[in-house]
């Protein structure tokens, strides 16, 4: 089903076979790089955080992927996104929660799982211990929320400039970070 999706996408955009094999091909070292950060950080290798950047590649493709699309019912394409990142999410969490009542109660607060439900963890970074990896759901939320105002902008070519800077200015100079 997710590659049927992910096809029928790469279609409606004209993308060719070539660069539709070349998101297939940085979606795979994405993935193993991932699986690779997992790895060295669950034996607390320092060099885990040369492979944090899976995520982020992923993150980018989908940018990609949805910036040149054109949506036309924003209510229908909301409400898609929602019940497919919201809805396993909250349902994650309510299997997840009654274990920390029982077995860490002094690990879980009501602040904590409030952070949660509202998908703030990776924003505030006050989430509940051991559940600091769901951060990149409040990252791919913020991106659903930020894409209409990205597609109404696209149409001005100096949007593309101001977004690279804007980008480098956080990486250099704000340096802003999710804590994992």
């Amino acid at each position: 089903m997710y590659w049927t999706g992910y096809k029928s996408m790469v279609e409606s955009r004209g993308i060719g076979q070539s660069e539709s094999g070349a998101i297939s091909i940085m979606r795979i070292l994405a993935m193993f790089s991932i699986i690779v950060c997992h790895l060295l950080q669950a034996y607390n290798n320092r060099y885990c955080w040369l492979f944090n950047i899976g995520v982020w590649v992923f993150l980018a493709i989908s940018g990609y992927l949805y910036g040149c699309k054109v949506i036309e019912d924003w209510g229908h394409w909301f409400k898609t996104r929602f019940k497919k990142l919201y809805i396993p999410y909250i349902l994650f969490l309510l299997a997840c929660i009654p274990f920390y009542y029982i077995f860490v109660p002094e690990k879980i607060s009501v602040s904590q799982i409030i952070v949660h439900v509202v998908d703030l963890q990776g924003i505030v970074g006050n989430g509940i211990v051991g559940l600091s990896h769901l951060w990149f759901m409040s990252i791919i939320a913020l991106c659903y929320l930020a894409t209409p105002i990205l597609q109404y902008l696209r149409r001005f070519s100096m949007v593309l400039y101001i977004f690279t800077i804007l980008s480098l200015m956080n990486f250099f100079v704000f340096k802003i970070e999710v804590s994992v």
